[in-house]
Order: C-alpha cells, then structure tokens, then sequence
C-alpha cells in the first residue's frame, strides 16, 4: 500500500497502523471513539441509577424500556442516547428524591445488615435482649416474612468487612424493609381486634 494512502487512511479512521514483527510487545489499548455527547449521555443514566440505588432492570422497567435495551444506552452500544430518556430519568429522580432523604431511606442506605436485621426483629415485635431461645423464634418469623433463608438473615448479622458481597441491593432491602412494614401492621391490628373482642 503507497504510504501516503495508509497514513491518511490512519488519519481518517483514527487508527494507528499495525507494524508486523515489530519488536513491542506493549498491550493494545482498545480506544473509545464515542462522541462525548453519548459517553456523557450514559455516564448520567448510570449514574442516575446507582443514586437510586436501582437494578438495571428495575430500572429499564420504570423507563419503559427493555434490559437489553438500556444497557445498550448506558454502556455506549448504540449510535445516540436520545435526550428524552435522559430527561425522563432525570425527572423520575427528581420526583423520588423526597423520599430518599427521608430518615427511613437513609437508614436503610447508611446502616450495616447487623442493625438492619436487629430493627426489623424489633419491628416484629421482638426484643434484642430477650433470650437466645425467643431470639430464634423471631428469626424464624423473620425469614418467613422476607422469604429468605436463616443462614441468610445469619450472615446479615455478622460484622461486615471491607467486601460487602453478602449485603444485598439497597432495592432489594427496601422490598425487604416493606415486608416487614406490612407484617408489622397487621400483627399490630390482629393484636387490637383481639383486645378488643376480650370482654
């Protein structure tokens, strides 16, 4: 190939020219050719996602898109981010935002799985100082109401390390956090109508 043809050729596909036999053996470093409109566009669904501490597809199902769909617009497989998906995100985060920073949201954001666990034991109506033999017994209930195993909610109480793997999504502890709202409620009702039928 006549040298000038190949550089310009380099130059205007932005590529560098592969010598063969070359005596480097530096790794090739794949380059993003994006534009930045677009890698911007992605950085700030992602972004908008961990902020609402969001799955990706909890997430593409509050956009109305398909998983695969959104993960081509977050991770740059697509030629263009339309701008109203970005907007529509935003405007969802915004409208969520209240109930992020309400002291409810932030603890179960900011608290490790030990307190967690420890406050939805109290929600059921149990006693962190009661016996060890009580102590089970609320365990059990709890893992009946979040359906997860003990072993689970046993782990939950160990101290947490640096890796965090055992601690869930903060989606999935506010699920979590719900189901115990719920049958914390209704225990509460069930016990007033029973006191209340008593002569």
């Amino acid at each position: 190939m006549d040298i000038q043809l190949e550089t310009n050729l380099a130059m205007r596909f932005q590529i560098e020219p592969i010598h063969i036999g070359s005596q480097s053996n530096s790794p090739v470093v794949r380059q993003d050719f994006s534009p930045p409109a677009r890698r911007k566009a992605s950085e700030t669904l992602r972004a908008i996602r961990d902020e609402m501490g969001l799955t990706n597809q909890s997430f593409a199902k509050m956009l109305g898109l398909g998983h695969s769909t959104l993960s081509s617009y977050m991770y740059g497989r697509v030629l263009e981010v339309p701008e109203s998906l970005v907007q529509n995100a935003r405007a969802i985060a915004d409208k969520t935002a209240h109930e992020r920073y309400q002291p409810r949201a932030r603890f179960l954001a900011e608290a490790t799985m030990m307190q967690i666990v420890e406050d939805w034991i109290v929600r059921l109506g149990g006693d962190p100082t009661e016996s060890q033999t009580a102590s089970k017994g609320r365990m059990q209930e709890l893992a009946e109401v979040i359906k997860v195993h003990k072993t689970t909610l046993w782990r939950w109480q160990q101290p947490e390390t640096g890796e965090k793997s055992m601690r869930p999504s903060l989606e999935r502890i506010r699920r979590y956090d719900a189901d115990v709202l719920r049958a914390a409620t209704a225990k509460a009702a069930a016990s007033a109508s029973s006191q209340a039928s008593q002569p």
